[in-house]
Order: C-alpha cells, then structure tokens, then sequence
C-alpha cells in the first residue's frame, strides 16, 4: 500500500514539520499503531495513551 500526501496549508506549515499516525487494531481487537519500521505496537505497550 502507498500513500502520498499534499501539504494543503500554504505553507503555514513546512512539510518537513508536518507528522501524522497510523492507528488501528490488530487481530486480537488492540488498538495499535504503526512505528517507522511498519510494525505494528499495541497502545498499551507504547506510552502512547488516547482517550
């Protein structure tokens, strides 16, 4: 899977300071997101806390 982003904020924001997530589950229903190295790491392991 690729994706590709525009950085839409005329420039408010340099694209080099722009970041974003991956958040989804795993098979056991955790809620994870995806670290540089595309594995995937439960929230609770990852200090990382949403409400």
């Amino acid at each position: 899977m690729k994706f590709s982003f525009t950085n839409n904020t005329n420039q408010q924001y340099p694209s080099d300071q722009i970041y974003f997530a991956i958040i989804g589950n795993n098979t056991s229903g955790q809620t994870c997101h995806l670290d540089k190295k595309l594995l995937l790491i439960t929230m609770l392991n990852s200090g990382i806390f949403i409400a």
